[in-house]
């Protein structure tokens, strides 16, 4: 709903609003999985979409969920792939007033665009300003994506969101959305991609280090829109993890140099090990020294290396000084 050319809310009963939440949109992410031919596949989300995605994945594979692809005659998840994604709205709000305003806008921008004052006749241009410094860094916008804008229907965008594209409104569903609690539960590969320039901070993306099995990339250059403005970068990242998916797995030769540095390591600390704890009777067998009457290793010259101290006619304690 709301996407392409589906239905628009416009097209949607009165009572749609009651109805349209992240949830709504993660079912109908589930029904179009039910329709991939493809025994496997990988499913990426860019910006909202990765919300849905994690969505999806949170509600089918971590819940309860009967999911139409979670049987194992289903089309198989490889990976996800998380394209300047939100882990968590707050923390992208944050970013955005704490990091990327003050350092891509000048001052007086930035002063109008934190205080987000709607009467502000500054907070349009310093929007503007903001957008061609963090959505796209094409100048002109390239033509698909001017003609994506002019058929675009906003109603879903602000349903969820709220009427700033920077801060989440307290009345919509999106306003309090997180997947931190659940990121270390994800037991498929994730790749998370992000551009240098883009409108969600690097602080708002780090916490995917919490993730089990994953490739953090930031592309050089690039906005919230780097698939279209770092295109050649971002092809190859993506191709890459498409070919392998398991960011620390090793080929059979690099496996080999491992298993022999862990022998050589094992080796040189079981010489290390012996050396240390050298036993005196050792030493007693090596060429020029002996024992003496009561026990104690003699020097090469034949004096006892050790002092003992009687304890009475009933035995002798021998305390060892020396080597």
């Amino acid at each position: 709903v709301g996407c392409g050319l589906s239905t628009t809310f416009t097209d949607i009963a009165a009572e749609a609003p009651s109805i349209l939440d992240i949830s709504y949109f993660s079912n109908e992410l589930d029904s179009v999985l039910s329709l991939v031919p493809s025994p496997t596949f990988h499913l990426l989300g860019q910006s909202w979409g990765s919300v849905v995605v994690q969505e999806w994945y949170r509600e089918y594979r971590l819940g309860q969920g009967l999911s139409t692809v979670s049987d194992a005659a289903s089309p198989y998840l490889v990976s996800m792939i998380l394209a300047n994604p939100v882990v968590d709205t707050q923390l992208v709000a944050e970013g955005v007033r704490e990091d990327v305003i003050p350092r891509l806008l000048p001052p007086l921008y930035a002063d109008s665009m934190i205080a987000n004052d709607a009467t502000d006749p500054l907070l349009q241009t310093a929007t503007d300003f903001f957008n061609d410094q963090v959505f796209t860094r094409y100048n002109p916008p390239p033509l698909e994506m001017i003609q994506g804008n002019m058929v675009s229907n906003a109603d879903i965008y602000r349903l969820l969101w709220g009427v700033s594209d920077l801060y989440p409104s307290p009345d919509c569903p999106m306003y309090a959305w997180s997947m931190l609690e659940d990121l270390h539960r994800v037991d498929v590969p994730v790749l998370v991609y992000t551009g240098e320039y883009d409108e969600i901070a690097l602080s708002a993306v780090e916490p995917y280090e919490y993730l089990p099995i994953h490739r953090m990339v930031v592309v050089g250059g690039g906005s919230h829109l780097c698939h279209i403005d770092s295109l050649y970068q971002w092809h190859a990242h993506v191709s890459e993890w498409l070919a392998d998916p398991y960011p620390y797995s090793v080929s059979y030769m690099e496996m080999l140099l491992l298993l022999v540095g862990a022998l050589v390591v094992v080796i040189g600390g079981y010489f290390a090990l012996r050396a240390f704890y050298f036993t005196p009777a050792d030493k007693a067998s090596e060429p020029g020294r002996g024992l003496t009457p009561h026990g104690l290793p003699t020097s090469p010259h034949g004096s006892v290396s050790g002092s003992m101290e009687g304890e009475g006619e009933g035995g002798m304690s021998v305390a060892l000084l020396g080597p």
